[in-house]
């Protein structure tokens, strides 16, 4: 039997060592470099790990989501013979992460002297572009003819052209399938260079559905109000760097900041649950900072059942997209994760109305995979809700009353607290 390091249960080496072993395996890891004995569950899980396929066992499906355009630009050039000063400026290809469509633009500038577009590849009805742009799009091409009844036009399917269409469509799928390599003539002589392209700050922003996505800085200081009223999270980005997202689950994810798709104002965005192994259904952000800002941070954990801690944030500086950020005790969830100021005092209130305040210093720095120290005594079926900090913040809300943070009595970590009372009228 294993002890599951996300919950401290023991579980049975049918059920451990099943399902998704290679997720197991990377949080195990995680755990082992901070306490040795969860090195039985890093070899036992490594034991099991599915074999990586060949590159020749792979079989890249044309309109594959995560093959980079410019390599279908390529295979369409070579495959239609595109005109150099056309391929990559009047007659493209673009993919967008917001709607999932791949589109080729400029179909029709190739079309009449190009026999590869009109008849190897095409059918007088359809070209090649327009053929290729639906097999990406996982659409089989299907032509029509109006025609007049009773006075009312419509559209019925002209089968035989269908077919023809769909025959020249298949023969472009069969071409993408070919293996195909790169000759290099000369090769000693050749230097390559990948551009690198230039950082630049940009806007995330994120909605209370969970939609993620990029804004250009100019476009969101001009539309500041709106997006700041649309959206939960908002902070500035470096295209290089990375967005990190705390749970409630304690873990962390990060994701990218170039995997994000820069958009317009109205355009919607990436569910979090695309780009991560995150479930928003069964988990809440509670924090989304700029994994470069981990380097000068200090983060404050307080779980639901009252545990708190300080953790510095490099410990959180990894390479990994998820992360175990916390440990925490069967049934138990992270209730706020916040930086912490230089100097300040604590104020934790539960959702039964008690409330404590005590210095911020009593409260341990300890390592990330620890489970922390008590901030409060709670009674039964009460749960930490928030965290103030009370110079910061100022003010607390409890059931549509204010309450003032400096007004509350100054006492030790790991008491009772006070009840908040309520002016009657």
């Amino acid at each position: 039997i294993f002890i599951n390091p996300l919950n401290d249960q023991w579980e049975t080496a049918d059920e451990y060592l099943s399902g998704n072993v290679r997720k197991k395996l990377e949080i195990a890891k995680t755990f082992a470099e901070n306490d040795p004995k969860y090195a039985v569950n890093v070899a036992f899980l490594e034991q099991v790990q599915p074999r990586d396929l060949e590159a020749s066992e792979i079989e890249v499906r044309l309109g594959a989501t995560w093959v980079k355009p410019e390599y279908i630009r390529d295979f369409m050039g070579e495959l239609f013979q595109t005109p150099r000063y056309f391929l990559g400026d009047e007659i493209d290809v673009r993919y967008s992460k917001s709607t999932g469509e791949w589109n080729i633009s400029g179909k029709s500038r190739d079309s009449y002297g190009n026999v590869r577009v009109r008849m190897t590849y095409g059918t007088d009805r359809v070209n090649g572009y327009k053929l290729l742009e639906d097999a990406l799009n996982l659409r089989d091409t299907r032509i029509f003819d109006k025609v007049v009844e009773d006075g009312k036009e419509k559209r019925v399917l002209n089968k035989k052209e269908t077919m023809l269409a769909q025959q020249k469509q298949d023969a472009i799928k069969a071409e993408f399938a070919v293996p195909r390599k790169t000759l290099l003539e000369d090769g000693g002589e050749i230097v390559l260079e990948e551009k690198k392209e230039e950082e630049r700050e940009m806007v995330f922003a994120m909605d209370r559905f969970g939609y993620c996505k990029l804004l250009e800085k100019n476009l969101f200081e001009k539309n500041q109000e709106a997006v700041c009223s649309e959206h939960v999270w908002i902070l500035p980005v470096m295209t290089g760097d990375k967005v990190c997202f705390f749970a409630d689950s304690g873990v962390l994810y990060q994701v990218k900041a170039s995997e994000l798709p820069t958009l317009k104002l109205k355009e919607k965005g990436i569910p979090l649950d695309n780009v991560s192994r995150f479930d928003g259904t069964k988990e809440r952000v509670l924090l989304v900072l700029p994994a470069a800002s981990l380097k000068e941070s200090t983060l404050l954990f307080a779980t639901e059942q009252g545990m708190i801690k300080t953790v510095l944030g490099t410990e959180f500086l990894t390479a990994n997209r998820m992360v175990a950020a916390t440990k925490l005790a069967e049934g138990d969830k992270l209730a706020q994760v916040r930086p912490v100021p230089d100097e300040d005092e604590l104020v934790l209130s539960t959702s039964g109305g008690m409330v404590i305040k005590f210095p911020l210093a009593e409260v341990p720095e300890l390592k990330k995979n620890s489970r922390g120290v008590r901030g409060l005594k709670l009674e039964d079926g009460d749960r930490l809700e928030h965290v103030y900090f009370a110079v910061f913040d100022k003010t607390m809300e409890y059931r549509g009353k204010e309450v003032a943070l400096g007004r509350l009595k100054l006492s030790k970590r790991d008491g009772k607290g006070t009840k908040i009372r309520l002016d009657r009228s």
